[in-house]
């Protein structure tokens, strides 16, 4: 609006009907503040501009409105009020403006604010035009402000093509040096990703999206694709200007950043859409919570708005502080989500998992197995607590569920396999067994030997499994001797021998340790049947 359509009907060459006089609607309130806003910005027009609407003295005063309605018809040009941030306008009186849910019709806001009646007949006479600037989101609220036949217009972003050449300026030499020296080794990937993602597949790019991309750019290590996916892409950006912000306060005013975030999240709605109101002394409040003694609100906000983050407000209320753009709030919501992104995790599931309508849609609301690891171990470390979200995490250990019956069926399948492997190895060692116990060939002894040095329990399962056949059996018959000795593992490499010696010496150390405690328990009987004062003053007989 200041930057195009001001300058061009401003512009003496062009030859135009209309005078621009810019309002800021966010910072108006409900009484009282449009009568006022107009009357200066009509007071500061030239002489110039005052002749060409026919008017001799200047027209600030408390009856601007009549002052405009007596202008002379046939002056050579007429008065364009533009009223920018509409929106703001909108969220900030919602409970004047809204009707049972609906928007007012013109007839009920010309009835319920004296200033939109008197602006609603200057139009209807057509002693002033009036042009409205809002989001597309909030058009179809403008219905009460249908004072008389309205045009639609459309106000594009910036090209993308324009804004291109401007990023290939931190690549030439100004005298000063380069910003970027070396482009090809990462920039130029860099920069058409960044167009891309800032423009969002619309080849227009918001200007204060550029501004606030370039001011946390500075923050990267290396100007890289790499880099920039691991800052989270665009979003990571606004999060980065707005977490750059809060440390340079904390670290000057010896405030604590969470305090600052949760200050600055009183100016976003739900779910960082857009700004909304909020009192210097709510503000305060939460900002200076737990700060020390003292501390001074002023330097913050000035610090903020000089990055152009907050700005003032006047209202009914008192002074009341807002963001300087809409599109500040997402970076705002970014930095609450990251700094609180297990919470967030939580409860944004949480109300997923609410919402289902079926079994699945239920199931995948649940927390995923990383997710739940990485709670466990934030909770471990005391970063935050389930909260009301308990109940939730504990239905979220379902998840385990199959990775159980899957771990469950892999275990049982490797029983099934081994199993198949002992019955295999025992009926191979039982085709090779002789009947004749005096003499054991070399391969009747290797396989005894084998044997010997398997697991105790592919011992057990050979001999049950031998025992179990008569043929087998009776060979065993001629085999006792070798027979014992390959079950207890007395084989020949001495592995399984060491094994059995061990189990042996533990043994007698149990036996030696239970003869001296029964020696002690018996001593203490003793001493307790001896000194009976023990039992009277309430000292267990030990």
């Amino acid at each position: 609006m200041r930057a195009g359509l001001a300058t061009l009907f401003r512009n003496p060459a062009e030859s135009r009907q209309l005078i621009p006089v810019l309002l800021d609607a966010s910072s108006l309130s409900w009484q009282g503040a449009l009568r006022d806003k107009l009357s200066r910005a009509v007071a500061a027009l030239s002489p110039d501009d005052r002749a060409q609407l026919g008017a001799v003295e200047p027209l600030g005063a408390d009856d601007v409105f009549t002052k405009i309605g007596a202008l002379p018809a046939y002056a050579p040009r007429r008065l364009l009020v533009v009223l920018d941030q509409v929106d703001a306008y909108l969220v900030a009186h919602r409970a004047h403006m809204l009707r049972e849910h609906k928007p007012l019709t013109p007839e009920e806001l010309m009835e319920a604010n004296p200033d939109w009646r008197a602006l609603a007949d200057l139009v209807k006479s057509g002693r002033l035009h009036l042009l409205l600037v809002c989001r597309n989101d909030i058009f179809s609220r403008l219905d009460s402000f249908r004072f008389a036949k309205v045009a639609t217009f459309t106000l594009w972003r910036i090209d993308q093509q324009l804004i291109s050449p401007l990023l290939d300026q931190v690549t030439h030499d100004d005298g000063k040096g380069p910003v970027v020296e070396n482009p090809e080794y990462g920039w130029l990937q860099l920069k058409s990703r960044l167009l891309r993602d800032l423009s969002g597949g619309t080849q227009h790019i918001l200007p204060i999206q550029l501004a606030i991309a370039l001011d946390s750019l500075r923050r990267f290590r290396t100007l890289t694709l790499g880099e920039y996916a691991r800052n989270e892409g665009a979003r990571g950006l606004e999060r980065l200007h707005i977490e750059r912000h809060l440390t340079e306060i904390a670290r000057s005013r010896r405030i604590a950043e969470a305090a600052l975030l949760r200050g600055l999240m009183l100016l976003v709605t739900e779910r960082g859409q857009k700004t909304q109101r909020a009192t210097r002394k709510a503000f305060g409040n939460v900002v200076l919570e737990g700060a020390p003694p003292g501390t001074d609100l002023g330097p913050v906000i000035e610090h903020f708005e000089r990055w152009r983050i907050l700005r003032h407000q006047p209202s009914d209320e008192g002074e009341c502080l807002l963001l300087h753009h809409d599109y500040l709030a997402r970076g705002i919501w970014e930095a609450h989500r990251h700094a609180n992104r297990w919470t967030e995790l939580l409860r944004q599931r949480g109300r997923e998992f609410d919402d289902a309508l079926t079994w699945f849609q239920r199931w995948r609301a649940l927390l995923p197995l990383t997710a739940q690891f990485q709670l466990l171990w934030a909770r471990v470390r005391g970063r935050f607590s389930f909260g009301d979200h308990a109940a939730f995490a504990g239905w979220s250990l379902l998840r385990f569920v199959p990775v159980f019956v899957f771990a469950d069926c892999l275990w049982l399948g490797y029983l099934w396999v081994d199993v198949m492997h002992q019955e295999q190895f025992a009926d191979g060692m039982f085709a090779s067994v002789g009947t004749d116990s005096r003499f054991i060939d070399s391969s009747e002894a290797q396989d005894w030997s084998s044997l010997a040095a398997a697991k105790e329990g592919t011992r057990i399962r050979a001999v049950q499994r031998g025992l179990s056949k008569p043929a087998v059996a009776g060979k065993f018959f001629y085999k006792v001797p070798v027979l014992v000795h390959a079950v207890i593992g007395l084989d020949p490499t001495g592995r399984q021998s060491r094994r059995f010696t061990l189990e042996l010496v533990l043994r007698r150390c149990v036996s030696i340790e239970l003869v001296i405690y029964g020696f002690c328990r018996s001593l203490s009987n003793s001493f307790a049947r001896e000194y009976p004062f023990r039992r009277q003053i309430g000292l267990p007989a030990r």
